[in-house]
């Protein structure tokens, strides 16, 4: 168990909606959480390749915030990062339909890209269209 207990269980829409359904105001936890799922079905096959997610972007109070940055996390971080043979490094931004990428998010990823590390920003109208979008880039990746 990751965190050392048994985790309550979450519920997200695909859940409830089909994955690929457009009609719907996808969140940006839904589409990541549907994305998350299939890297880890993928990687349970594949070993070219591991990923971690960013958990900037919860909603958390003061306390949560003050203690997550002290821990090093920072604002504008990329989502998703998928790390390939070779020392590679991949960065994916997730935005749902109406997502914007904020001001701290272009900073960085300006600065990650003038360090030589990728950053795609996927904007998905559904969880399944960023997941096509993320098999897009680990192809040209050769994953």
């Amino acid at each position: 168990m990751i965190f050392g207990r048994k985790p309550k269980s979450v519920s997200f829409a695909w859940h409830k909606f089909p994955a690929s359904h457009e009609g719907i105001k996808w969140s940006e936890a839904d589409i990541q959480s549907y994305i998350v799922l299939k890297l880890r079905e993928l990687a349970f096959d594949n070993p070219n390749f591991l990923f971690w997610a960013d958990m900037g972007g919860m909603k958390t109070n003061i306390r949560t915030a003050c203690k997550a940055k002290a821990l090093g996390l920072e604002r504008g971080v990329p989502d998703l990062f998928i790390m390939l043979r070779g020392h590679r490094l991949v960065s994916i931004e997730l935005k749902n339909a109406k997502g914007v990428v904020s001001k701290e998010q272009k900073e960085r990823h300006k600065l990650m890209k003038e360090l030589g590390f990728p950053v795609f920003v996927i904007k998905a109208r559904s969880p399944m269209h960023g997941w096509l979008q993320v098999g897009d880039i680990l192809r040209e990746y050769g994953v």
